[in-house]
C-alpha cells in the first residue's frame, strides 16, 4: 500500500491499523516480527508507517521494557573484498566496542553485515533480524533512509554518526566540527599562519562526516583570525586529489607557502607522511601534519598528531540511548557528540 502522500494524522497503533484496514493485533505483530503474519501483510504494515513516520509509543519502564540484545549493523564498505572485516575503517573498533560496551550492562550484541547501497531490503530476509528478539538497532555506516525508517517502526535505532532528516531516531558520533576547530587552533599556537586541508576524496558515504570536518577547519580559521583559501583545500569541491598523488598537491601548496596540513582522516594522513618521505621531505621539519579520526598507526612511521575518535565512551552512549528510549525515559530525538582523545604524536613543530 503506498499513501500517496495523503495528510494522515497518525499518532498511535489504533490509528495505523485503521489506515490498513486491519486488526490493531495483526499490525501489532507485524510491526514486532510475531505470529503467523503473510510476509505480504508485513511488508505492506512496515511500509505505510515508515510512510506516515508511525513512532510505536514506549511503555514506562519496567521488567519486561529491559534490553536484552540488540541489532548492530555495519555496512558493507566497511568489509575488504574477501569479505572480512576491514582494519583500515571505523567499523571495526565501532563493533569491537559495541560488544565490550553492550557486555558490561549484560546487553547480547547480534552484528549483521548489510549492502548500505542497496534501497530494497526485507527486514525479514536480514538473518540480524530473523531472530525476531532484537529490541534496538544500532547502525555503523550510513544506510538508506527508507530502510532506517523501518527500522524505527520495529523500535529505537541510534546511528553512529549520520543523520537521517525524517527517521525519528538518535545519532551519537565524535565532535567532528570541534576537532577540526581544535586541530586549526594547535597549529596555530605551533606559529603556522598557512594551513591546508585534504579531504577523503571519495568519503565512503560519509558525507556528513567529511562536511562537518570540512566547517570545523573553516570555523578554525576564522576563531584564529586566519584567511580561508579555496586553492588550499582539496576533495572539498575541486580540485580532486587521489591519494596516489597527495603528496604532488601538497608540495605545490607548500611552494605557495603553506606549512602546515590537515587530513580529514588519518589514513590520508600516514599516506602523505609516507609520500613525503620518499621524496626527501621532513614531517615535521619541512611540513607539519594533524589527522582527525585516527583509526590506527601506520607500519613503519611514527605515530602521527591525531584527534582520535572516542569509540569506546561513543559505543557506550550509543547503548545508554537505546535503553533509555526502550525503557520510555527519553521520548524526543537525541543528536550527541562525544569529544575525541588529543593524541601527541610526532609529525608536528613550529615552522622553519
Amino acid at each position: 500500500m503506498h499513501t500517496g502522500g495523503m495528510n494522515v494524522d497518525v499518532t498511535g497503533l489504533k490509528d495505523l491499523a485503521q489506515v490498513l484496514n486491519l486488526s490493531t493485533g495483526t499490525v501489532s505483530r507485524a510491526l514486532n516480527g510475531r505470529g503467523n503474519i503473510a510476509q505480504k501483510t508485513r511488508d505492506i504494515v512496515a511500509q505505510t508507517a515508515a510512510e506516515l513516520n508511525y513512532i510505536p509509543k514506549r511503555r514506562t519502564a519496567g521488567k519486561s521494557d529491559s534490553l536484552q540484545r540488540i541489532g548492530v549493523c555495519i555496512g558493507n564498505p566497511c568489509l575488504s573484498a574477501a569479505g572480512t572485516l576491514d582494519p583500515s575503517f571505523v567499523g571495526l573498533h565501532y563493533m569491537v566496542e559495541m560488544e565490550r560496551a553492550a557486555s558490561a550492562v549484560k546487553v547480547a550484541v547480534q552484528v549483521g553485515f548489510i549492502d548500505a547501497m542497496s534501497d530494497g531490503h526485507r527486514l525479514d530476509q536480514l538473518p540480524v533480524f530473523q531472530s525476531g528478539d532484537i529490541q534496538g538497532t544500532i547502525l555503523v555506516y550510513p544506510f538508506p533512509e527508507s530502510f532506517v525508517k523501518q527500522l524505527a517502526v520495529r523500535g529505537p535505532v541510534v546511528s553512529i554518526e549520520h543523520t537521517y532528516p525524517t527517521a525519528s531516531i538518535d545519532t551519537v558520533g565524535p565532535a567532528q566540527s570541534r576537532d577540526a576547530m581544535a586541530a586549526v587552533q594547535y597549529l596555530y599556537d605551533l606559529g603556522h599562519r598557512r594551513i591546508a586541508y585534504v579531504c577523503d576524496e571519495d568519503a565512503r558515504g560519509h558525507k556528513l562526516t567529511m562536511g562537518l570536518r570540512h566547517a570545523g577547519y573553516v570555523s578554525g580559521l576564522m576563531h584564529c583570525g586566519l584567511v580561508y583559501e579555496p586553492d588550499n583545500v582539496a576533495n572539498v569541491y575541486s580540485p580532486i586529489v587521489a591519494k596516489a598523488n597527495l603528496s604532488d598537491w601538497v608540495v605545490g601548496r607548500m611552494q605557495a607557502g603553506v606549512t602546515a596540513i590537515i587530513t580529514s582522516i588519518s589514513r590520508h594522513g600516514y599516506i602523505l607522511w609516507e609520500q613525503l618521505q620518499a621524496r626527501g621531505i621532513g614531517v615535521p621539519n619541512e611540513l607539519s601534519i594533524v589527522a582527525i579520526g585516527g583509526v590506527h598507526r601506520a607500519k613503519g612511521l611514527p605515530q602521527l598528531t591525531t584527534w582520535r575518535c572516542s569509540y569506546d565512551a561513543i559505543a557506550a552512549t550509543a547503548i545508554d540511548a537505546l535503553r533509555a528510549r526502550r525503557s520510555g525515559r527519553r521520548k524526543t530525538d537525541l543528536y550527541q557528540e562525544v569529544a575525541s582523545v588529543f593524541v601527541q604524536g610526532q609529525s608536528c613543530g613550529a615552522p622553519r
